[in-house]
This record gives C-alpha cells, structure tokens and sequence, in this order.
C-alpha cells in the first residue's frame, strides 16, 4: 500500500519541511535569533515545570490531609 493513499494532508508535511529548513538558514545567517529563541523556549519550559510542580505538590498535600 502507498503511504500516498494512506496519509492525508502531505503537502503540510512539505510545508512544515520548508519551514524548518527556512528557520534554519535564517539561524545560521543571524545567530544572534537563534540564541534569543532558545532562551526564551529554555525560560518558558521552566516556568511551566515549576507551575507544575507547585501544582503537583499543593495537590499531594491536600492527598495528605484526607489521608491523615
């Protein structure tokens, strides 16, 4: 069977290939952009594991409590 007749939609999966290769020239030409974006992905991902973790554990202390 061809994936063709399976998989729907394959011009996204080229489009999303075009685009990453775009990003990645326009990385490479301003490194400076490059540097930025990860920053900022490194900072949101931090903030969003400590939100997770205040939320984990605020929830396993009420746990606590019914257990208690």
């Amino acid at each position: 069977m061809l994936i063709r007749k399976v998989v729907e939609g394959e011009w996204l999966l080229a489009l999303s290939g075009l685009l990453a290769i775009a990003l990645g020239v326009w990385f490479f030409v301003n490194p400076n952009v490059g540097v930025a974006t990860i920053a900022i992905w490194i900072g949101v991902g931090a903030l969003l594991y400590g939100a997770l973790q205040i939320f984990v554990a605020l929830r396993l202390r009420k746990l606590q409590k019914r257990i208690a």
